[in-house]
């Protein structure tokens, strides 16, 4: 057998060489084609997701609208003689009908429960408000997860109710889940962080836990004013929970210096009618009343009152409770006619405009319920403290401490009364 030249093995080799690039390109040509199909299968499986998710959102949220729309179709003025479109009468029919009627539809059924429940709980109705929102909590937790911000936020909106409930322990410990998972997810210094952060403050101070409090009100405000200025508004309502604060602790100085302060460039940067202005004129006018200065005190909380029923309008709660402080003002310096006549204008428009059961409601009741015993009419003031007492444990709770305070209240008035037995029983269950 002959052997092969050196250019003949060149050859061999060269054409060895076109083969295998040949098969190398019909293999790369093959992947290419394969990854191709599978970008452009990937892709229309992205979009048919994104395309199937924004129709459920959109359908939710057809459904939440029209659910909605059915609701406050309910407001018919011919039935409000029978009290049957009140709010709370509404919000209790529609809670069935999210139960009855979306079964099939759990989004929809999710975002009105948390809607209803903070609803609920703007209306001082903390049990159906608690009910919901902890089904709003548990659903969060096992769809999106527990560091969802959707779930974050029901989350601290169930504190806020536990809260309202003196269920301060329960409260404390979502507003640290909460306060955790932010700054774990956005950083020490997020807004959202921060705001957490003066939630949980807020929860040490309900529980006299004054100086935690404090110190973690200080770190806020540093933060804030670094984050977001001297002169924004989350740092102005941190400042201002810092003068409520040491108001609460009876450093009245420092208390009037800082919310002065706040005052001060909040005339400057807003309008005078605006409600931040307004808050900043009663909680100053509160503490200087404390410190002894009564006239300056009616008139920061008559020119708040003034304007309020002016942008506002008579009725509105802001109006209230302004109209409620400048009665306060009127009791503190014994001018008893004038208390009166506004504690009464008040009741009468708490009772139309919020309900009887309404926490504000009860706590004006008990206004002019004092009054009455300092004037020595102990009927009156014992038949408003009992119907008080009786709105407070229904809707609060035996142990909260407004039905203990209304419970304190009226054992004064049982003994004004001698009734000493009802006096020692109410006393006994009270813990005094």
């Amino acid at each position: 057998m002959r052997a092969w030249t050196a250019d003949e093995k060149r050859l061999v080799e060269r054409s060895r060489d076109q083969r295998t690039r040949r098969r190398r390109l019909r293999r790369n040509l093959r992947l290419a084609a394969m990854l191709a199909v599978l970008v452009i299968a990937t892709s229309a499986a992205a979009a048919w997701w994104q395309r199937a998710r924004a129709e459920k959102e959109a359908r939710t949220a057809g459904r939440v609208t029209d659910f909605l729309t059915g609701m406050f179709q309910e407001l018919d003025p011919y039935r409000v003689a029978l009290d049957e479109n009140s709010l709370p009468h509404i919000l209790e029919r529609s809670r069935k009908r999210i139960e009855r009627d979306l079964a099939d539809e759990p989004e929809a059924q999710d975002e009105l429960r948390a809607t209803i429940g903070v609803v609920y709980r703007n209306l001082g109705l903390v049990r159906p408000a608690r009910e919901l929102l902890q089904q709003v909590v548990a659903f969060r937790r096992r769809t999106l997860g527990e560091e969802h911000p959707d779930t974050l936020v029901a989350k601290n909106d169930l504190a806020n109710v536990y809260s309202a409930a003196a269920r301060h322990k329960e409260a404390e410990e979502l507003y640290r889940q909460v306060l955790a998972s932010r700054r774990r997810v956005l950083g020490e210094e997020h807004t959202d962080t921060l705001k957490a952060m003066s939630n949980l403050a807020n929860g040490y101070r309900h529980q006299a836990r004054l100086k935690e409090a404090e110190d973690m009100n200080l770190q806020v405000i540093a933060r804030f004013r670094r984050v977001s200025g001297d002169r924004h508004p989350d740092t102005l309502k941190a400042m201002t929970n810092l003068a409520n604060l040491y108001a609460l602790q009876g450093r009245l100085r420092r208390a009037e210096e800082l919310h002065r302060r706040v005052l001060q460039i909040r005339r400057g940067l807003l309008r005078p009618e605006h409600p931040d202005t307004l808050a900043s004129m009663t909680s100053l006018a509160n503490v200087v009343s404390t410190r002894g200065r009564p006239r300056e005190a009616e008139e920061l909380q008559r020119r708040a009152f003034a304007i309020s029923r002016r942008v506002l309008g008579e009725a509105h709660p802001d109006t209230l409770m302004y109209r409620e402080n400048l009665a306060n003002a009127y009791y503190e310096q014994g001018r008893l006619d004038e208390a009166e006549k506004l504690y009464r204008e008040v009741l009468a428009l708490r009772r139309r405009v919020q309900g009887e059961e309404h926490p504000d409601t009860v706590a004006s009741m008990n206004n002019l319920a004092i009054l009455a015993r300092d004037r020595d009419r102990p009927k009156e003031a014992a038949d408003l403290l009992r119907r008080g007492l009786e709105i407070h444990r229904r809707v609060l709770g035996p142990e909260h401490p407004s039905t203990l305070t209304s419970m304190s209240n009226l054992v004064a008035v049982h003994a004004m009364q001698g009734r000493l037995a009802e006096a020692e029983a109410l006393q006994r269950r009270t813990g005094a």
